[in-house]
C-alpha cells in the first residue's frame, strides 16, 4: 500500500505501519499543505517514505519534461528514497513516459488520471510501471471502476506486462476492497481510508463488552 498525503504529521503517523511501501503525491495535495511545491516534497522525502510519487506538471510534452527534469535536478535518489513520477496518461503525458524511459529506462513511472481500459492499453505500449484508475471519480461519472480494473487486469495477464494496478481516488473503505477484488495490485489510501479501514463499528462494541468483562474478573480476583 502507498499513502497518498502530502500532510506530514499523517506521513508520520501511517508510516508507523510497515505496510506502506511510500507516499504519492498530487498538486491537489500539495497545494492543501500550503506550502511552496518544492519545499513540501522536500520536507516529506525527510520523513524517510521509501519511495516518493510526484506528479509531473504540464499541458505539453516539453513542459511535463521539463518538469521531470527539474524535480531530478533538485531531488536525487538516496538511500533512504527512491523518487517516483506520475504522469498523467494523455496524448503528451504518453510521450513524456516515451521519452524519460528512454532517456533513464529504469525510472518509476506510474500513469495516473486513468479512466478506461484504452488508457491501460496505452500505459503498456509506453511501458509504464503503475496505473492508477481513479475509482470514485469514474463512479461520480458513472463509469463503473471494477469493470475497468478487471478488464485492464485480464489483459495485463495474458500479456505477461509488469505493469502493476494501483487503484487511487477513494472516499470509501469498501472501494478499497473492491478495487483490490476486481484485480488491483496495489493500493493508495489517504488517512482518511486509513482510519476507515482500522475501525469497525461492531468489533469495537465487542472489544468493549470484553474488556468491561475483563474488568470485573479482575475485581473479582481482587486485583
Amino acid at each position: 500500500m502507498f499513502i497518498d498525503t502530502a500532510n506530514l504529521d499523517q506521513v508520520k503517523e501511517m508510516l508507523s505501519f510497515n505496510q506502506f511501501e511510500g507516499v504519492t503525491t498530487n498538486p491537489k495535495l500539495l497545494l492543501k499543505e500550503g506550502h511552496p511545491r518544492f519545499e513540501q516534497l522536500g520536507k516529506i522525502r525527510d520523513l524517510k517514505p521509501g519511495v516518493l510519487f510526484v506528479q509531473l506538471v504540464g499541458d505539453t510534452e516539453e513542459e511535463l519534461l521539463a518538469d521531470y527534469h527539474e524535480l531530478r535536478k533538485r531531488f536525487p535518489d538516496n538511500d533512504d528514497t527512491r523518487m517516483a513520477f506520475k504522469i498523467p496518461l494523455f496524448e503528451p503525458g504518453y510521450r513524456a513516459v516515451s521519452a524519460i524511459r528512454a532517456e533513464k529506462p529504469d525510472e518509476c513511472l506510474l500513469g495516473t488520471a486513468v479512466y478506461s481500459v484504452r488508457q491501460g492499453f496505452m500505459a503498456c505500449v509506453v511501458d509504464c510501471d503503475y496505473i492508477a484508475p481513479y475509482v470514485n471519480r469514474m463512479e461520480q461519472l458513472d463509469i463503473n471502476p471494477y469493470s475497468v480494473i478487471a478488464e485492464t487486469h485480464s489483459f495485463y495477464k495474458s500479456t505477461d506486462t509488469h505493469i502493476k494496478i494501483m487503484g487511487a481516488s477513494f472516499k470509501t473503505a469498501s472501494q478499497v476492497m473492491a478495487a483490490i477484488k476486481a484485480g488491483a495490485e496495489n493500493v493508495t489510501i489517504s488517512y482518511d481510508i486509513f482510519q476507515q479501514l482500522m475501525t469497525n463499528a461492531a468489533a469495537n462494541d465487542a472489544i468493549r463488552v470484553f474488556n468491561e468483562e475483563g474488568h470485573q474478573l479482575d475485581k473479582t480476583a481482587g486485583i
